[in-house]
Order: C-alpha cells, then structure tokens, then sequence
C-alpha cells in the first residue's frame, strides 16, 4: 500500500486550496497552468502557502492543462511541458513529508460537449502518464460531472498503473448528479471502478456540501473526500466573488469529518486561510469509521397517469403509421403553415413533427404552434425539444409547460451547433444532450425532477 493510503487510514489529511483563484487576484492574464512555464516562482510561492497554512497534501497545477482547454491559448503543444513542469515545482516547494497529487480535471464540464469518449481517454491518459512519470504520489481526478467519463478514465489508469486514485464528482445540487443519479449511489460506482478515495469538489460551498455528505455512505474499500469551494458564487458590482468566510469553513470542516471524510481541501474561492481554519479545526480530530446516514426524501409519484387516447408509439407498434415533418415558418405570417396542417389532418395523418429551431435557425416557436394544431386539428403534433438554447432550470419548465398543454409526444434533440445558423454568435448551451433530456423527461414521468422534488402528478411523455 501506498504511503499516502496508509497515512489515512488512522489520519485526517489536510489537502490545499485554489490555484487558479490566487493567480486571478494576481492579475492572471491567460490560463492559470501556463503559469507552470512562464512564471514558475508565482506558482511555487501558492503552493508553500498552502503548506505553511497546514496542508499536508498539495496539487500540481495542472487542472485545465489538457489538448482542448488549452488550444484556444495556443499551447496544445506544450501538454506534457506543462505538466513536467508543474510536478517540478510542486517538488521544489514540498517538504519531506509533503504528499503530491497529479491533477488531472475533467472534460466534460457544466455544458455537455460533444466530445467522444474514446477522444477524451485519449489525452487524458498522455496527461496521466506524464504526471506518473514525473513522480507524483497519487492521481487526483476533480470536477468531474460526467459518472461515465470519470469511472472509464479511472478502469484505463488501474489497467495500466498502480498508484493511489483520487476521485471527485461535481453535483450541480446536492444529492443529484446532472443525468438524475444520486450522488451516493454514483460514487459506489466510481469506487468499483478503482478509486481509492472519493467524494465530491467544486460548485457548492462548506454548507452544501455538508448536505450532501449527510446523505452519503463510508465507502467499502475506499475512503471519503471533499473540496468544497469559498461559498456560492455571487455577483457584486458587476464582479464574480465568494464569501469572505475561511473562519466558518473550518467550522463545517469539522462537520464534515464527523460524515466521513478523511481528506479535506479547498476548491474554487479558497485561500491559505481557509486552510489554516481547517487544519485548526481537524488537527486533533481521528476518523470516523461509522456514521448514521440520512436517506434522501424521495417521491414515488401518483399510482394513475393522467388518462390520454393512444399516443403515437402504440400506433407504430400496431399499424402503419404517417408521421410528417413541418418547419414553422422564420416569419409571423402563418396562412400557408396553416393551410398546410389543414391539407395533412384532411389526408388523416397520424402526426405532425415540429422541429425547434432547427439548422440554428430562429422560427416560430414548435410549442406555440402545436397548441394551435392541438387546438383547432385532429393531428397529433410531435415537438422537438433541443438542448443548446435551454439550460436546465429552463428545459424542466419547458416540460412542465407541454405537460400543461396537453402536449405529450416529444422528440429529444442535441442540437444543431449556433455557429451553422444566421446568427453565429449565439450561445450553445448544451447543459445535457439528448440523452440527458431523456432522462430528465423519464423522471418527470415518475412525478419528480432533477433535483427529486415532487411534481405531485406523474407527466405522459412519449
């Protein structure tokens, strides 16, 4: 066993802050891992801060330094460089029995990018075999929101190395990852890949993540983490900012040994303050080795769905079915649409298919439309629903929204890309893909949403 894994079998051990936060406040004029490179001193100063504050465990910065965070920099050439170079100065500030983590971070992020799985292995594990060869004491694995993403980079690193796994999974709430799985229950999965230490960093604050680590169980095997950032982020003056709260973050450090972790640092917003708390609040602290769990309130929805006439899947199980497509007009002049819909109900089709936007291109909105044609037809109209111009809060009311309506066969879309429309500038925002929405519309159909709140009806999407 690995001297890091053994030290935590009877020991807390206190892990260090934000990198990138420090060198931001510094006047940080490209990315934080260039940094490695051009200003090597500035990067090693952070890191003895950390350790003078108490930090027992430091990370090489190294975070977004993999092809595609850094190409738009210009230094996708310069991957291993970087990471060479990092370990090198995480060695250099480290004392004796200073432990060092390779940081690789994940590149699936808030957004859901459209980027293959076999891609993303691909130069992850250039960015693992360097940190290793380089000689760093264990794999740290942060920010991670896909489960998939993070449990096979996890099976390819244990195939081919033996070295300590750190694991964190990233919830945009708190008990639900963004495809709906529970946080407990995703880091069950990420253990049996291969972890050896789990747990969760970044978007929430101490607080939340308390929240979060009440619902979550020790891990058989595997030992528990947490990074929690400065606070949520708020906006003063026109500038992002945590909470000026290192004295309160040690406080909920202690809470959070008392639910299981047994390595603690800090993420996005921290300081060597908030690590001097923590050290002073766990310093005298010793793992726990069992703790009460409180199971998440869950809701199993209505017993009876709301009654509907046969919906289109059942019709093509059954008999031939006519299902056509028809864009709503770009334009607010809808005589010919409409007259088209009436020729379609004339000639008795079974729906009517109602892209969103498609090909990145404004029209009438599909849901507007189908209310009319659910309204005046006898047609069965069939929305689109795409993800690139919704982001999650909006893409549930937009469900919510069909339900009400009546309207019930839905088609899950990824998108097309904003940059092949006629408004190139136009944000993505590709919160989940198709696959994703699916999801999220399965769960409404058992009467909950993404964060497991009760919908107190149960929808009848198709």
């Amino acid at each position: 066993m690995s001297q890091l894994l053994d030290k935590l079998k009877h020991n807390i051990l206190v892990a260090d802050g934000a990198i990138g936060t420090i060198l931001y406040s510094e006047g940080l004029d490209t990315c934080p891992e260039a940094y490695n490179i051009t200003h090597p001193d500035k990067v090693a100063r952070i890191h003895r801060s950390y350790i003078d504050a108490g930090a027992d465990i430091i990370q090489t910065n190294t975070y977004g330094a993999n092809f595609e965070k850094l190409k738009p920099f210009g230094l996708e050439h310069k991957v291993k460089d970087i990471h060479y170079a990092a370990v090198e100065i995480a060695k250099q500030a480290a004392n004796d029995d200073t432990f060092i983590l390779g940081t690789v971070g994940g590149f699936r992020g808030i957004k859901q990018e459209d980027l293959e799985l076999s891609s993303i292995q691909y130069h992850t594990e250039i960015q693992i075999e360097t940190l290793i060869d380089a000689g760093v004491d264990g794999i740290l694995f942060e920010t991670y929101y896909d489960l998939e993403e993070l449990t096979t980079i996890i099976k390819a690193t244990k195939r081919k190395y033996d070295i300590p796994i750190i694991a964190q999974l990233t919830a945009l709430n708190t008990n639900y990852l963004r495809n709906g799985t529970e946080i407990n229950t995703a880091l069950q999965q990420v253990v049996k890949s291969g972890a050896d230490i789990v747990g969760l960093n970044c978007h929430h604050g101490p607080h939340h993540m308390q929240q979060s680590f009440s619902h979550i169980e020790l891990p058989d095997g595997a030992y528990l983490s947490c990074y929690p950032n400065a606070s949520l982020l708020d906006i003063e003056n026109s500038q992002f900012k945590y909470s000026d709260n290192a004295a309160y973050f040690g406080k909920v450090a202690e809470q959070l040994i008392n639910e299981g972790v047994r390595l603690i640092g800090g993420c996005c917003g921290t300081t060597p303050e908030h690590i001097q708390y923590i050290k002073s609040s766990v310093s005298d602290l010793k793992p726990v080795n069992q703790k009460n769990v409180i199971p998440i309130a869950k809701y199993t929805g209505h017993s009876e769905k709301p009654t509907q006439k046969q919906n289109l899947t059942s019709k093509v199980k059954h008999r031939p079915t006519i299902i056509v497509e028809l864009d709503t007009p770009k334009h607010l002049d809808t005589d010919l649409f409409f007259r088209n819909i009436k020729k379609l109900d004339d000639a008795k089709i079974d729906a009517v298919t109602l892209a969103d936007n498609s090909l990145a291109t404004v029209r009438i909105s599909n849901v507007a439309a189908a209310s009319i044609i659910k309204q005046q037809y006898d047609i069965e109209p069939l929305v689109h629903i795409t993800c690139r111009d919704r982001n999650l809060i909006g893409l549930q009311s937009h469900l919510l929204g069909l339900s009400l309506l009546g309207i019930n066969e839905i088609l899950t879309i990824t998108g097309d890309p904003s940059k092949i429309g006629h408004l190139p500038g136009a944000t993505n925002v590709y919160d989940v893909n198709s696959k994703g929405l699916t999801e999220i519309a399965l769960r409404f159909n058992q009467g909950i949403n993404t964060d497991g709140d009760a919908l107190k009806t149960q929808t009848n999407f198709n």
